[in-house]
């Protein structure tokens, strides 16, 4: 009865272990040049609702640096601040009012989140109070 046990056992880890790795490999972004934005959420506000929101980023396209103002509706994720910070690309060619923003930096989740924003001319940092400060661009 134990060997009929533990064989059980062992069929159910190696399923369970073949269908993590297929959903990873099916997740994983085919072409990262699609995605030319490094993005870092700053600061993120939840909305009564907590499907919708804004907040505070700065985006980084190809060699400028600017932060911006955002708002989400609808995503299937909240855009937090991470360490790696994310990737995206601009909805619609250089047009800089919809970012799609894919949930992780590293690429591994495909996952998008519609941003509408407004590049506000400044770098935004973070206070020691946590509180976000616009710094001046020099142009």
């Amino acid at each position: 009865m134990s060997g009929s046990r533990s064989s059980l056992g062992t069929l159910l880890f190696v399923v369970s272990l073949v269908s993590f790795l297929s959903l990873e490999a099916g997740a994983k972004i085919k072409d990262l040049s699609q995605y030319p934005l490094k993005v870092t959420i700053l600061k993120t506000m939840l909305a009564q609702s907590g499907t919708r929101g804004w907040g505070y980023a700065n985006v980084l396209d190809g060699t400028s640096l600017e932060g911006a103002t955002f708002k989400y509706e609808g995503c299937p994720y909240i855009p937090r601040p991470t360490e790696k910070g994310s990737i995206g690309r601009w909805k619609k060619g250089k047009e800089r009012k919809v970012m799609l923003l894919v949930v992780d930096g590293g690429g591994k989740d495909q996952l998008e989140c519609e941003l509408s924003t407004q590049m506000q001319g400044v770098v935004y940092g973070i206070s020691p109070t946590l509180e976000i400060t616009p710094y001046l661009m020099k142009r």
